[in-house]
């Protein structure tokens, strides 16, 4: 073979090579442009050809909404013809930089809209994608029954902390946002909004654990976005649903859920009613130095709660590049709080105090937001998104005691009154520019936020004499001022298998607060800069994904509030207003199989946290807020998804492994998940290294010989430390039966909650001046009935069919070939 032939094979065997190299899988999606669900239509005839050879490089009449294609470097049209729905026509651009996930969003056909019946489809119950680990509610029987406080509750990764609070990775400092917008809520009045919500209303949370420069910096904690449920159907939708469950105390939650979709609007409107009735047994134990002013107390807490609300939404595409939606949301709380307190004091046996207090406490909150998107150039994701957000609240409580004692052989009775009101402002808009480019992305953005706070105190306490008409002797005002404006950068770029995405975040804030006695608290500003930076690998079948985010935590106005809040003569808590503002050092790794998330690490290191702090003087307890100098935080999460075909069918499981079709069409799996906790303090009371604190728990979700679904959710945790809490081991088990009656219309679920009646907590606080140890136990056992029932009525129906031939394509179509 002579030298110029061999070099000529040689050649030919190296751009062939190269060639093979330049091919790359692609995941195609086709979604409903309204609801961006995948498409369940069983008509999907997809094709692609190459835009300069014009031959088809996949040709597939039957295809599913979601497929895979290999391609080169190069210009391709595909198209899409599915029944009911606009044909798409596309020209894609593939280059080295080209996300591997491609979306359509196909618009519905009016004219062509038949009767169809829609089957429901299978998701993955928990997913991860882009920065968001996506847990499924609304195919979840254990998680859409009940309310949106329970379902995050018996989510993997969220835990409930001995007060009440929700913890996600070790941090109570959670930011919860329903369909992208924030409540602007904390504490109670949080818990009392997602108390009011139903969860069969939901389709998904997005859990955010770790948010890069486009978040709000004071989100450390993480963002807990609450997706509703949409329209998917052309016309009118109803659903009418119902919950009672009962243990010691009757429950009940009603609500009515109304959708109208149309070409290119979707309204969906909500309405709510629930009665909650719960009963509290707390037992403590108070460890004083000197020990003459150790005490036991025991308390019985009965909370009455009634629970209206409205949501609605609309969304209205204008034109083919101009969105607008606008959301109202309206949940009011009335709640009767009884507490009967016995105190006994361990160096005089024969003294006690006796509190009985009724507390009268009502909350309306109100959000309204109205916000816009618009596509610079059609069939493209560069998009300018703008949204105006409104949020207003009122919180108001009136409380009587009637303190009874025989100290020392002397009897006492005193009556006491408190009035606590707080009202909250807050204003923000936020504009952001989404740019993908060929070789990379840009996000951008600007938003300005202005909250306000007004609370204010009145008290008359321990008074010897009936109050039989209501007057104070003491009032307090407080009044809290912040505005934050802030802007940021992305930039992100993709090499083969590796793509990054740096962000920087700078936000100006200015910081006002006084009380009404002119008392000046501060009155700053102070600007910082916020880096954030992700890095993500994936291998096809496995991801790796790194970030790193500095945040800051501002005090809430609950912490800062100087009006107290009074248990007895006692115990009392109260703000601190002059808290300083926590500045957090996030690290998370994360290990993905197919988009699971096996394996999370996060390593969190907070300079001057804010906790609740005991002080005793004299045998009096004072709560209050204090800075702690660091704060560590190391949390380790792990799923680990078994889905049932891996054992009755394993060489199909592993097939459909192969194919990327693991537990889409297939309800059976057994989800195992671990979630480990270890806190590290140095504050100027003591330095503690705490012990882990670690939560086993097991998701089942099986069709028992296709009749009937059952879920199971159980949690068991052997104890451990939380910040200055010792817990002790605690376990729970849920159990859910559910079943679809009339062609899937109705469905009914019968389950219990706690079913042993096991969940409690014994916890240890140990500070400098006083111990105290607690035995907590909440209503959690019920048993309950809840029914579902969904009725569609299409507004547009024509059952002529037609044939479109694949050459006369005129359909249009938003390409998403960017940025994810």
């Amino acid at each position: 073979m002579n030298p110029q032939t061999t070099y000529l094979i040689t050649l030919l065997i190296f751009l062939n090579s190269i060639n093979l190299l330049a091919q790359k899988t692609f995941h195609i999606e086709l979604r409903d442009s309204a609801t961006h669900q995948f498409i369940l239509s069983k008509q999907i005839n997809a094709f692609v050809k190459s835009a300069k050879t014009n031959k088809f490089i996949f040709d597939n009449p039957n295809s599913s909404s979601d497929f895979e294609i290999t391609l080169q470097n190069g210009l391709y049209d595909l198209t899409a013809i599915v029944e009911s729905y606009k044909t798409l026509n596309q020209r894609v651009i593939i280059t080295d930089t080209s996300s591997n996930r491609i979306v359509f969003y196909l618009s519905p056909n009016l004219n062509m809209l038949a009767e169809v019946v829609v089957k429901p489809k299978m998701k993955k119950f928990i997913r991860f994608e882009e920065d968001k680990l996506m847990v499924q509610v609304s195919d979840n029987p254990m998680l859409n029954t009940g309310d949106a406080f329970d379902a995050l509750e018996r989510t993997p990764g969220i835990m409930v902390t001995p007060d009440g609070s929700l913890s996600l990775k070790g941090k109570t400092n959670i930011i919860i946002w329903i369909d992208g917008k924030p409540t602007g809520l904390e504490g109670d009045n949080l818990a009392a909004l997602l108390r009011s919500f139903p969860a069969n209303s939901i389709e998904r949370f997005e859990i955010i654990s770790n948010p890069g420069a486009g978040y709000n910096a004071n989100s450390g904690g993480g963002i807990i976005n609450i997706i509703t449920l949409k329209g998917k159907i052309i016309g009118n939708t109803y659903a009418f649903s119902t919950d009672v469950s009962k243990s010691e105390n009757l429950n009940s939650n009603t609500s009515f859920r109304y959708n109208n979709r149309s070409k290119h609007s979707n309204l969906m409107c909500l309405v709510g009613f629930g009665t909650e009735k719960r009963e509290t047994i707390t037992s403590s134990d108070y460890l004083f130095d000197p020990e003459k002013h150790n005490r036991t107390k025991e308390n019985l807490a009965l909370n009455t709660n009634k629970k209206p609300s409205l949501l609605a939404t609309y969304d209205n595409d204008l034109t083919d590049q101009l969105n607008i939606n606008t959301r109202i949301n309206i949940s009011q709380s009335n709640a009767i709080l009884g507490n009967n307190n016995n105190m006994l004091f361990t160096s005089n046996p024969n003294s006690y105090w006796n509190t009985i207090s009724s507390k009268d406490a009502s909350f309306l909150y109100q959000n309204y937001s109205l916000g816009s998107t618009y596509l610079l150039k059609e069939k493209t994701n560069r998009k300018v998104t703008m949204n105006l957000n409104y949020t207003k609240s009122n919180n108001e409580n009136n409380t009587n005691f009637l303190e009874n004692s025989s100290l020392n052989e002397q009897n006492k009775t005193l009556y006491s009154i408190i009035n606590n009101n707080i009202k909250s402002n807050n204003w923000a808009y936020e504009t952001k520019i989404s740019l993908p480019f060929k070789k990379y992305g840009l996000n951008s953005g600007l938003s300005f936020n202005n909250q306000n706070i007004e609370s204010n105190g009145k008290y008359n306490l321990q008074n010897p004499l009936p109050i039989d008409k209501i007057f104070y002797t003491k009032t307090l005002g407080y009044t809290f001022e912040e505005q934050v404006n802030a802007a940021f950068i992305e930039v992100s770029k993709k090499w083969k298998k590796l793509n990054l995405i740096g962000g920087m975040r700078y936000e100006n804030t200015n910081t006002k607060s006084i009380n009404s006695n002119g008392i000046k608290y501060f009155d700053t500003t102070y600007a910082n800069v916020f880096p954030s930076l992700r890095a993500n690998v994936d291998f096809n079948a496995v991801a790796l994904d790194l970030s790193y985010s500095m945040k800051i935590t501002r005090p809430n106005y609950t912490d800062l509030d100087p009006n107290i809040e009074y248990t007895d003569s006692y115990s009392q808590k109260e703000g601190n207003p002059f808290l300083k503002p926590t500045f957090d050092n996030k690290f998370e790794i994360g290990l993905f199989i197919k988009d699971y998330p096996l394996f999370t690490y996060t390593l969190s290191e907070e300079k001057n946290a804010t906790f609740i702090v005991a002080n005793a003087k004299n045998g009096q307890i004072r709560n209050n807020f204090e800075n702690i100098n660091k704060v560590s935080i190391q949390n380790i999460f792990c799923v680990l998804p078994i889905p049932f075909q891996i054992i009755t069918s394993p060489k199909k499981f592993f097939q459909d492994l192969k194919n990327d079709k693991i537990n889409k069409s297939n309800t059976n799996y057994l989800a195992l998940f671990y979630n480990y906790n270890k806190s590290t303090i140095q504050s100027n009371y003591q330095n503690l290294s705490n012990l882990p604190l670690s939560v086993y728990g097991a998701m089942l979700n099986v069709d028992v010989k296709k009749i009937f679904t059952l879920s199971g959710h159980y949690i068991y945790s052997p104890g451990g430390n939380r910040y200055f809490q010792t817990i002790d081991k605690f376990q729970k088990l849920d159990i859910t039966l559910s079943k679809y009656f009339l062609a899937k219309k109705l469905q009914v679920k019968i389950y219990s909650r706690d079913i042993f009646n096991t969940l409690e907590q014994n916890t240890f606080l140990d500070y400098t001046t006083v111990q105290l140890k607690s035995y907590n136990k909440t209503e959690t056992q019920r048993f309950g009935i809840s029914v579902l029932y969904n009725i569609g009525k299409f507004a547009f129906q024509n059952k002529d069919k037609q044939n479109i031939n694949i050459n006369d394509v005129n359909g249009k179509g938003n390409f998403n070939n960017g940025v994810q």
